[in-house]
């Protein structure tokens, strides 16, 4: 025994056990910052639907001043049937006829927009796209085939890349923390096996 111990005063049992408190920071960061920006996303959405262009069941007229794509959404109450069209997964096109001024048919495509909530008139709405277009500065009309809508809505939706990305990268956080409380427990498991060997062995002379 004593030889053994003269010879191996010290055996390693893996990463420092502090790299528990890493991985368990790197978790916190990481859900704390996808929460954060994720609220701030679903903020300006709402704010930004609040400002769309609404008007009947069946059709929107929208003034453009600045040139981009716009989204045109069917907004039904909360709890009323669906329109078969809002049950479609995205990108979702519905049967949109868009015109400008002049009358002219504007090419409208399928939308990928995110849902919307909000209050209006004392009723809860929730917004679904049903289609988009590009669109230059001017005056333009769309006109829902669809029934079973409360309103029709035109606007931009937020641009959110950069938002969206932080996310992305509160969740890459989040899972460095896990994966980091996971090797260092299988180390530090297999540094105490190793140790665990080693004493058998010097307790019987192998």
């Amino acid at each position: 025994m004593g030889s053994v111990a003269t010879s191996r005063p010290f055996m390693r049992l893996g990463p420092p056990s502090w790299w528990y408190l890493v991985g368990a920071g790197l978790w916190t960061v990481g859900l704390l910052l996808a929460y954060i920006v994720g609220y701030t996303v679903h903020t300006d959405r709402m704010d930004a639907a609040a400002g769309y262009a609404r008007g009947d069941a069946r059709a929107a007229e929208l003034k453009v001043e600045t040139a981009g794509t716009y989204v045109i959404w069917m907004e039904t109450k909360v709890g009323d049937p669906l329109p078969r069209v809002l049950r479609n997964p995205l990108p979702r096109l519905g049967e949109v006829r868009l015109t400008n001024a002049s009358g002219r048919t504007v090419r409208v495509r399928p939308s990928t927009a995110s849902d919307y909530r909000i209050t209006m008139d004392g009723a809860t709405r929730t917004g679904r796209a049903v289609g988009e277009a590009r669109l230059a500065p001017g005056t333009y009309r769309a006109r829902v085939g669809e029934r079973g809508a409360t309103a029709i809505a035109m606007g931009q939706e937020p641009e959110g890349k950069t938002r969206v990305g932080m996310v992305a990268l509160g969740g890459v956080l989040a899972l460095a923390g896990v994966a980091a409380w996971i090797v260092t427990g299988v180390l530090r498991r297999a540094g105490a096996n190793r140790l665990a060997r080693s004493i058998q062995a010097a307790r019987t002379g192998r």
